[in-house]
């Protein structure tokens, strides 16, 4: 692999040559960072040296979080130069490989070229089960342990196995004082204050260490009584499970009710001592304070306006239900919570624009979808003016990651960026939005299936119906009306767990519904055979065209996988055969699984459990 040659020395350098002209460097900020934010100097420096450049609108939103993917992306870039990153997987990353390193890391993803550099250097382990997680938030112990290790620090091993990365942080004076809980999610304005510092050997700004944070928790925690810790993490739970749907005073009220009615014992926690011991991230005095009718109100137009309305269509809807004695429109826009704001500033933008168009959507990003007096819809940037030069029949919202769907005015389905250019080639009948990195799609065959960010296939089956993926997985029926569970890997089980392909065409689905009526009792279809039992419980395999594979039969038999199925002979002796019916090796065994990627596990008639290759001969195992 190239060796990797490192912004920090180029960085460093620099510094000490400006430093004999100048005091202080005189950075570019971004368009929604005021001139005393707390790490303005931090967010001008990453800007003006390539380390993150925020968003196409100019804004950099200092105040939310950062996925596992993003941190990495800029710690990554912040340390390493583009021809090492760019050139990592070509050079470490075989071609029939389809993933770097982790199962949920696509090799086509976006991010996946900085991820192969982390995880080549031991910057990153990823979790217990196998995977990197790239799309959950980043908390302060796991940021620390991937800033310690990019930046080269040695550090110790301790029996909290974060400690000695944020020991060696805080030595570095890089732990700035907001951060005062290990499991924190960081903001994007921390990470890039905790990289200003450490690229700049920046010693006189105010630090948090380990013993103060674990100071900090441990004295919340020592002056509750058990029952107070008690309520404590009873409503935690309840807060972060509902806050998005429910609000924080909606939460916290349907927290205390499920409190005091199933686990108070007759001491009835009041709304203000459960807001006082709650999450303190979460603490809204300003709420607390609104009537019930306020409250409904708020949770009711933000609900709405999360959901893509403009503020008047929310407005609408709200005066529709409401009594006479309604809320303001005044009254109202002063309980939106701020974040909302540019929403209702972007509202009179879009009354502006509709003399020109017949509809505008809400500008997300500073790019609004809007339609013209033809019926065509397009994308509008904030002064009103055209993008991309290309109008569609249906054009929706951007999400959050930048990506939009639009159907062309031929009815091709595809994907854009917040550019205007296709993520791939390909068009469809039909596609859903992102989830995970993958879109549920419909071929012009009426042939389902999931892409990835490329517009590859995830796998080599096609479907009749699949899902949207939830979390970690999609559901699918085949054409003979048989459902499967799929995940981000691609790898496809049936309910059973049984070895039993998908059925990708309504010719193959129509043929296996005359087999299964013929053989209702026992039917699998895989590697393009299927395994059936006849009425006198003898078990062989067919093709689709119901013709036998071979003449003699079994006492049981398996699904065909890889050219080769387990099967039980009259005496009870188990063995492999191939799709001509014969052994493919002498030996019998007690019980015999099916062949994966040319190994096949046994036991014996002693019970001694190894694995065999395809000519039957020993490849690992005890014997």
């Amino acid at each position: 692999m190239k060796s990797y040659i490192s912004k920090i020395g180029i960085f460093l350098f620099f510094l000490i040559f400006n430093s004999a002209f100048a005091s202080s460097p005189v950075y570019t900020t971004f368009s929604d960072v005021p001139s005393d934010y707390i790490y303005n100097d931090a967010l001008g420096y990453v800007k003006d040296n390539g380390i993150a450049l925020g968003y196409p609108n100019g804004s950099f939103k200092p105040d939310n979080t950062i996925n596992r993917a993003e941190f990495t992306k800029i710690i990554i870039g912040a340390k390493y130069g583009m021809a090492a990153i760019d050139d990592c997987i070509k050079e470490n990353i075989k071609d029939s490989w389809e993933y770097v390193y982790f199962p949920d890391v696509n090799k086509n993803s976006w991010f996946a070229k900085y991820i192969c550099v982390a995880k080549l250097n031991n910057i990153i382990d990823g979790y217990s089960d196998g995977n990197f997680k790239p799309t959950n938030n980043i908390n302060f112990s796991e940021a620390s342990k991937i800033i310690v290790n990019t930046f080269g620090y040695s550090v110790t091993t301790d029996e909290v196995w974060y400690k000695p990365f944020i020991d060696k942080l805080a030595e570095n004076m890089a732990i700035p004082t907001s951060i005062d809980d290990f499991s924190k999610n960081i903001t994007r304005g921390e990470m890039a204050e905790m990289i200003y510092r450490l690229i700049n050997n920046i010693t006189s700004k105010p630090t948090n260490t380990y013993e103060n944070i674990k100071n900090k928790q441990n004295n919340f925690s020592n002056i509750l009584t058990e029952d107070q810790i008690k309520i404590k993490n009873y409503i935690d739970g309840e807060l972060k499970d509902n806050l998005d749907s429910n609000g924080y005073l909606g939460s916290l009220k349907g927290a205390i009710d499920r409190y005091n009615t199933y686990y108070a014992n007759g001491k009835d926690v009041s709304l203000e001592d459960a807001a006082k011991l709650a999450n303190k991230d979460l603490y809204n005095p300003l709420e607390l304070q609104l009537s019930d009718k306020e409250w409904v109100t708020k949770i009711n137009m933000e609900g709405s306006l999360l959901i893509g309305r403009s503020f008047d269509e929310s407005l609408k809807v709200y005066e529709y239900t409401e009594t006479p004695d309604s809320l303001t429109k005044e009254q109202i826009v002063k309980l939106i919570d701020k974040k909302y704001q540019p929403i209702l500033e972007n509202d009179q933008k879009r009354l502006t624009y509709k003399t020109t168009y017949t509809d505008v959507g809400v500008f997300i990003d500073g790019i609004a979808r809007a339609e013209d007096k033809d019926g065509n819809e397009l994308y509008i940037d904030l002064s009103g003016k055209q993008l991309f030069n290309q109008r569609f029949k249906i054009a929706y919202e951007f999400d959050n990651s930048g990506i939009a769907v639009v159907k062309d005015l031929n009815d091709n389905m595809f994907h854009i960026n917040n550019k205007g250019d296709r993520l791939y080639k390909e068009n469809f009948k039909t596609v859903s939005v992102f989830d995970n990195g993958r879109s549920a799609v419909t071929d012009f065959q009426d042939r389902m299936y999931h892409i990835d960010l490329s517009g590859k296939k995830i796998y080599i089956w096609t479907f009749k119906s699949v899902s949207r993926f939830g979390e970690l997985t999609a559901n699918a029926t085949d054409f003979a009306g048989k459902n499967y569970s799929i995940n981000l890997n691609g790898t496809i089980r049936d309910p059973l767990h049984l070895m039993q392909d998908p059925v990708t065409t309504k010719e193959d689905g129509d043929k296996l519904s005359l087999i299964a009526k013929k053989y209702p009792d026992y039917n699998y279809y895989s590697d393009n055979t299927v395994t059936v039992r006849d009425a006198n419980k003898n078990y062989f395999h067919i093709d689709l065209n119901d013709n036998r594979l071979y003449q003699n039969s079994f006492s049981w038999v398996q699904p065909f996988s890889e050219g080769f199925a387990g099967v039980q002979d009259k005496d009870g002796n188990m063995f492999h055969i191939n799709k001509k019916g014969e052994r493919i090796y002498t030996q019998n065994y007690a019980k015999v699984w099916p062949y994966y990627n040319g190994v096949a596990k046994v036991n014996d008639k002693d019970g001694k459990e190894f694995y065999i290759d395809t000519t039957g001969n020993w490849v690992m195992g005890n014997m």
